[in-house]
Parts: C-alpha cells; sequence; structure tokens
C-alpha cells in the first residue's frame, strides 16, 4: 500500500498541465527569441557643472540609455583615467572624472564624449563641454607693438594732442559664435584720456575677428593709465567682462619765438610811436622745438599793463581748416602771429601777449615795450 500510494502521486504530477509565465516589459519593444537587440539609443548625457575653478574638481556625469550593453567616455584634451569603459546595461548610469589643478595661464577646455554599444551596433552622445578655470571668455585681444595681449602701450604724446588711433584687434578663440554686446573704455585711472573712437563688434563667428579703435589724448603730463572692457554675452549667465589695460605719456610741447626785436622774451618796438597812431605791424614767429606736437588754438589775447595800447593778432597761426580747431604745428616747423603798438599816452607802455597752446602752463607768452610820445608842434 504505501509503494502504490507513491506511484499514484508521481502519475497526478506527470499528468498535470505545464503553464508558461509570459512577463510584458512596458516601454520595450517585443524582440523575438535569438533576435539582435535594437541599435543602442541615447536619451541624455549631462555633466552636473559646466565650469569649475582653478583648483580642479570633480565632474560627474549621468547618461538615460535604451538597448546598451557597454560604454565608453573619453576626453578631449586627454586626462587621466580617461578613456573608460564600463557596463551599461541598466537604462540610468552614472560615471565621473577628476580634474586636476589648471597649472597653465588660460582656462582649459575639456569636451567629453560617450559611445554607447551592443551586438547590433553603437551610436555616440551628443558631446559635454566643461571648463577648468576662471573666466576670461573665449576672446583674446591683439595690439600692436609694443603692446602685449594686456595692454596697449601709446607712443608718447603732446597734452591735449589726439594722436592716430590704435587698432586692437578681438579674436575668438572658439568654435562657436561669441557676442559681443558692449565695449567702453573703463571708469579707472586717467579715463578722459582715451577715448574709443570705433567699434565693429558684435556677432563673432567661430575663429573670426574684428576690432576697437583707441585714441590718447593725454589731458597732463606724465604717465596716464586707463583701461577699456569687452562684454561677451555668450560667456556665463550674465556675460563675462574681458579688460584691455592702456598705458600712454603726455609731454609737454616746447615752444620758442622770435624776432629781430625781441630780447629777454620781450619784444621792444624799435622807435617811438607818436601817440593815438599806429606802429608798423611786428611778426613773431613760433617754433616748435620740441618732440611732440605743438597745439595752438584761435585764441590770443593781451594781459597786464596797457592791453588797450598793443594789439595782437594770429597770422599763419591760424591757417586751420575749421576756425573753432587748434592749428598743429609738428616738430621744427613755424607759425607766425602779429603785434602792433599803438600809444595812448606818452612815456614807456607795456603788456603781455599770450597765445594758448599745449606748452607748460597751456600758453605761450611774450612781453611787449614801447614808447609814446608827443606830436610834435606844426
Amino acid at each position: 500500500m504505501f509503494r502504490s500510494s507513491i506511484r499514484s502521486k508521481m502519475v497526478m504530477a506527470v499528468a498535470a498541465p505545464i503553464v508558461v509565465a509570459t512577463v510584458a516589459l512596458l516601454g520595450m519593444p517585443q524582440v523575438a527569441l535569438g533576435a539582435a537587440p535594437p541599435i543602442p539609443v541615447v536619451l541624455s548625457f549631462t555633466a552636473n557643472k559646466a565650469s569649475i575653478p582653478d583648483t580642479g574638481g570633480k565632474i560627474v556625469f549621468k547618461a538615460t540609455l535604451r538597448y546598451a550593453s557597454s560604454c565608453e567616455i573619453t576626453v578631449l584634451p586627454s586626462l587621466k583615467g580617461l578613456p573608460r569603459s564600463f557596463s551599461c546595461s541598466s537604462g540610468h548610469v552614472t560615471q565621473s572624472a577628476m580634474l586636476s589643478r589648471n597649472k597653465t595661464a588660460n582656462p582649459i577646455t575639456y569636451t567629453f564624449g560617450m559611445t554607447v554599444k551592443n551586438l547590433t551596433g553603437s551610436i555616440p552622445a551628443t558631446n559635454v563641454v566643461v571648463t577648468e578655470g576662471a573666466a576670461p571668455p573665449p576672446i583674446s585681444f591683439t595690439p600692436p607693438p609694443p603692446g602685449s595681449p594686456t595692454t596697449v602701450a601709446f607712443a608718447p604724446e603732446g597734452v591735449d594732442v589726439a594722436d592716430n588711433p590704435v587698432i586692437v584687434t578681438v579674436h575668438n578663440n572658439s568654435l562657436a559664435t561669441q557676442r559681443i554686446t558692449s565695449a567702453a573704455i573703463a571708469a579707472v585711472g586717467d579715463t578722459t584720456d582715451f577715448i574709443l573712437v570705433r567699434s565693429n563688434c558684435g556677432y563673432l563667428n567661430a575663429h573670426a575677428n574684428c576690432s576697437l579703435a583707441v585714441q590718447f589724448q593725454p589731458t597732463g603730463a606724465g604717465t596716464r593709465t586707463g583701461a577699456m572692457y569687452v562684454v561677451d554675452s555668450s560667456w556665463g549667465t550674465a556675460g563675462t567682462t574681458a579688460q584691455v589695460k592702456l598705458l600712454g605719456t603726455g609731454v609737454w610741447a616746447t615752444a620758442t619765438v622770435s624776432n629781430n626785436y625781441i630780447h629777454n622774451n620781450v619784444l621792444t618796438f624799435p622807435t617811438s610811436q607818436v601817440i593815438l597812431t599806429q606802429s608798423p605791424l611786428q611778426s613773431v614767429t613760433i617754433t616748435n622745438v620740441g618732440s611732440v606736437p605743438l597745439y595752438i588754438s584761435p585764441a590770443i589775447g593781451l594781459t597786464g599793463g596797457e592791453t588797450s595800447d598793443f594789439s595782437a593778432a594770429l597770422d599763419t597761426c591760424a591757417n586751420r581748416i575749421n576756425s573753432s580747431d587748434p592749428l598743429i604745428v609738428d616738430s621744427g616747423h613755424t607759425c607766425t602771429f602779429e603785434v602792433s603798438f599803438e600809444p595812448s599816452a606818452d612815456g614807456i607802455r607795456t603788456s603781455n601777449v599770450v597765445v594758448v597752446d599745449n606748452t607748460l602752463d597751456t600758453q605761450t607768452e611774450l612781453g611787449l615795450k614801447g614808447m609814446g610820445i608827443d606830436a610834435k608842434p606844426a
């Protein structure tokens, strides 16, 4: 009986129907048994940071995938520990890379790539770019000698004289279009001594150039400093300001006055002059004996003493295109003005003629002296 009972149970087990359970995976296509899987799909590939400081740090990558079995992360320029291959059969993967300290003077831009594979094939993800190092934006400046990439050095210039503009080239070092939204002289140093006269910067294509024209017009002598800033709105959330230093030297012009009757900077009229009669004109030559241009303004006047007894007028020193503009007298060149004497009383009469220019104390001054006499009786 005991053996018969065992045998009966075995027969019943064999006779029981076989049930096959089928599990449907939502979101996954039904692939026939033994068929190759679909080409991998990369739904996302991101980094937790787009930039890190010069001190370095950890970058964490996250990816959302479909149908992948293996993955590889690469980087340019090369980085220790990469390329890195790993299994990525799950839908969500996380990997990291460590950036060591940036010892260079400029930011380093790392381009991370990711390739996913399975038996059917492979596909690359969209690259992720991470920059190590603080701004500046990916633009640089190229002033001509004797400048440097960060300083535009102007040749010595006469006080109040505007030199020819220096062209500063702005270069886009990146592969992306940069948007230059503003360029201006910064409110530092001798702000009014530097003038941005022209800018053609705006949208700057990859590796393209634009230019800024900067003029130096010193308002005083000696070392003059300033800065110019350029805002690149393509870099960072609010844009980044890149700065170029400006350096120049202001020099006072030097001038001399000459006439046969000038001694110790006083022009003495050679003959006595009858009261209320005008003397012949005396022509006085101004010579630029310095190293910078002499600027002579349209203003000429008399001061001190008997100013009403003398008159002064510009002669060739008035040769200017616009009457309100200063005359530029280059080194070694000259111009002339004229003075006359018409005494209002007898005796010695004196005054000073003043030419406004860019010499020290901004004027060239010449003393005037004449003798007035009564008319002889008939």
